[in-house]
Parts: structure tokens; sequence; C-alpha cells
């Protein structure tokens, strides 16, 4: 990306069918090389795999299904990219970086909620917190 060029969202509209990406690994290796638009999340973390394999501590990885990629989107919001089917045309990352974490907490509830954001619309939130019913209680009497 030229200086001064921020995000991505010029890139989408363009025919160009490949973006060169960054790829942050925990282990600390930085990888950078080209992938399509149209590659899901599945095969584009099989990409960093094979390219991750001439890399230094590629053997501190483990299993690629332990780890989930992710980055900031469109609307400025950390996403965890569980849903692996996707494509990157249709996540469109604000910028060309793809970070890869280690999978916290049930996956199969993430996924849920991932796909229901999807349906609906709606961007990726933080929950609002639970009150309990003596909590509400007494800010409803000091209100």
């Amino acid at each position: 990306m030229p200086p001064g060029k921020y995000g991505m969202q010029e890139e989408w509209e363009k025919e160009d069918q490949q973006i060169t990406m960054d790829f942050l690994l925990p282990t600390g290796i930085f990888l950078k090389f080209p992938v399509s638009r149209n590659d899901t999340i599945k095969s584009i973390k099989k990409m960093v795999w094979k390219n991750a394999r001439s890399e230094a501590l590629y053997s501190a990885l483990g299993d690629p299904d332990g780890y989930v990629f992710t980055c900031i989107n469109h609307t400025a919001e950390r996403e965890e990219l569980e849903e692996e089917s996707r494509r990157l045309s249709d996540v469109r990352p604000f910028m060309c970086v793809l970070k890869l974490v280690a999978r916290e907490g049930d996956r199969v509830e993430k996924l849920t909620n991932t796909q229901i954001s999807q349906l609906i619309g709606k961007g990726r939130q933080s929950p609002l917190p639970i009150r309990s019913a003596a909590r509400l209680t007494v800010e409803l009497q000091t209100f």
C-alpha cells in the first residue's frame, strides 16, 4: 500500500483478483504473500501453514484447527473469523492484515453468534453487562 493510503475500501472495487496480505502468527513470525479475493478463510489458513513451514518456530504452531484469524473489519470492529467458509471478499478487512490467534471459549457458540450477526446484518458487538435484580433495584432507588 502506498504511504498515506489507509484502508482497503478501493481494493474491493478493483477487478484485480490478487491482494497481497500480511499475516501475523502467534510465534511472532510475519508472513506476506498474495491471495485471491475469492479464497476462503480455510484455504488461506492452509496457505499460511504451507508458507510457515520454512520459518523459525514452525513446530511451535501446533494444529491449524486450534487457531482462528482476527482482523479489523470495515466497520472498525475486531472480528474473529470463526466461519472459515467465508471468502476474503465477504470479510472485507479494513487493512491487508490477518492475525492468527489461539482459539478461546466455546467454538460452537461463537460460530452460531457470528452466523446470526451476519444474517441480521449486525456488526459484532460486545454484549451488554448482565445486572442482578438486587443491583437493578438499588440503581433505580438511587435514581
